[in-house]
């Protein structure tokens, strides 16, 4: 059945799209047909002039030839002027999608392929060639596209008339089989041409469909990615505006709060109170940490906006180690823990500053928060195997397990825990100390053991030199 079904698929319409195709079809065929008209009738009329010009005396010589060649020219002249006239207007009112087209197509197709068969039997006048038939089996498929099924009737007519006025003008037999042949010849292939073109442009028909399709998809798929991208870029516009208003909005409270409460410290008699004293301390360590939480939280924000100002400079790192030891401070005395600075008075680095004091000031802040009461921290300097400078932040405190250890930097881990003291932690302050150190094309590690406490240690790349 499958062989059957090919070959059926060559004679039919496309069954899905079939609407589609017969106004495709009857498109082409308005244009080829309007075009190929008046070349035609030019031509019809130029056999005219010449045949007219040279037609000897009734009865003398090929008088009768060229007599039936004009009347037959004349026909074709005279059609072809109203059929091109009648696709001109079809064409300029935008009618080619009519059935009126198809009448028009196969009008013109028989009438070509008959006018072929006329003249070539007139030319056995003359000759026994039949040129005019071999050329317009071949031609008109070329010109004219129309089903298989009317294409194999009009050429089976065409041999049909061709058999029946052949002996009208040839009386020679065995030139009537020889031309016969010939004729069957040329109308076998002008037929196989119109079923190949036929299905040739089905099957360009379907792929134009098929691509037209996927450009459709592929446009309504655009279009969505616009859409999201419209509502992506109007969130991150809230977004921008939302973290403006943390930014400027939120922190000049805060550090009033945290002004407060440090007033509050300083008050000798409130202080004096065990109670009052507790709660004031409990105030001034909750606002401490949700401030440092907040200055963490923008800076990473900034970060992944790419809007981090980044601004080397040359400056002495034990200067900066002092300085960050002196904003943790208060945090380390409350657990009495000792925090010791090992570096070189004199070392000179090239790097942000205020990156590189963020960076400092947030490992030691995690340092204190897991350190217990009365321990140890201590910053050391070194250099890696490369040259460049290696800091370290060493902790006497409760460690980590290595599973902790493998998602420490890792954006959708949880890492979060309380500290020694019920500090609260989110983990991003190492998120943001481990972009900053990238920002110095560095790295940051760390080596932990659970009883053993922690050290951190984070290089800076090629951005900064070290200096003596």
């Amino acid at each position: 059945m499958k062989p059957l079904n090919t070959i059926f698929g060559w004679f039919s319409y496309p069954s899905d799209e079939k609407e589609l195709f017969q106004a495709d079809i009857r498109g082409k065929n308005a244009t080829r047909l309007y075009y190929a008209s008046f070349l035609l009738s030019l031509l019809s009329f130029s056999f005219l002039v010449v045949l007219g010009y040279t037609l000897p005396e009734k009865g003398v010589g090929d008088y009768l030839w060229k007599f039936n060649l004009i009347v037959a020219h004349l026909v074709i002249f005279a059609v072809t002027i109203i059929s091109g006239t009648g696709l001109h207007f079809i064409i300029k009112f935008k009618l080619t999608h009519a059935r009126i087209t198809d009448l028009v197509s196969y009008f013109v197709f028989l009438f070509v392929l008959l006018m072929c068969v006329v003249i070539s039997a007139i030319d056995q006048y003359v000759t026994t060639a039949i040129n005019p038939l071999m050329i317009g089996s071949m031609a008109i498929p070329l010109v004219v596209m129309i089903p298989p099924v009317f294409s194999f009737v009009f050429f089976f007519a065409g041999f049909v008339l061709f058999l029946i006025i052949i002996p009208w003008v040839q009386s020679d037999t065995s030139v009537i089989l020889s031309i016969s042949i010939n004729a069957a010849s040329a109308v076998f292939i002008g037929l196989l041409i119109s079923i190949i073109l036929w299905h040739l442009n089905k099957v360009r028909f379907k792929q134009s469909r098929v691509i037209e399709r996927q450009q459709a998809e592929l446009q309504k798929q655009n279009d969505e990615l616009a859409s999201i991208a419209d509502e992506l870029h109007a969130a991150n516009e809230s977004k921008d505006k939302l973290f403006s208003i943390i930014a400027h909005d939120l922190r000049s409270p805060f550090n009033a709060f945290l002004g407060f409460t440090e007033l509050l410290t300083d008050e000798k008699e409130l202080m004096g109170n065990p109670e009052y004293r507790s709660m004031i301390l409990a105030l001034r360590t909750s606002a401490l940490n949700y401030y440092r939480l907040l200055e963490n939280l923008l800076d990473w924000v900034r970060i992944q906006r790419k809007v981090f100002d980044f601004h080397p400079v040359d400056f002495r790192l034990k200067s900066l180690l002092d300085e960050c030891v002196e904003i943790v401070e208060e945090s380390a005395d409350k657990k009495e823990i000792k925090i010791v600075v090992v570096a070189d008075e004199n070392l000179v680095l090239h790097a942000d500053k205020i990156i590189l004091s963020t960076i400092v000031r947030n490992l030691l802040y995690n340092a204190i928060k897991f350190t217990p009461r009365g321990g140890m921290i201590t910053i050391a300097v070194k250099t890696d195997q490369e040259g460049n400078p290696a800091i370290s932040v060493a902790d006497s405190g409760i460690g980590m397990t290595p599973e902790i250890i493998e998602n420490l930097f890792e954006k959708d881990a949880d890492t979060g825990r309380t500290g020694t003291e019920g500090e609260p932690s989110t983990g991003l302050g190492l998120l943001l100390c481990k972009d900053l150190v990238e920002m110095h094309n560095g790295i940051i590690h760390v080596e932990s053991e659970v009883g053993k406490g922690s050290i951190f240690t984070f290089t800076i790349g090629k951005t900064g030199q070290m200096q003596t």
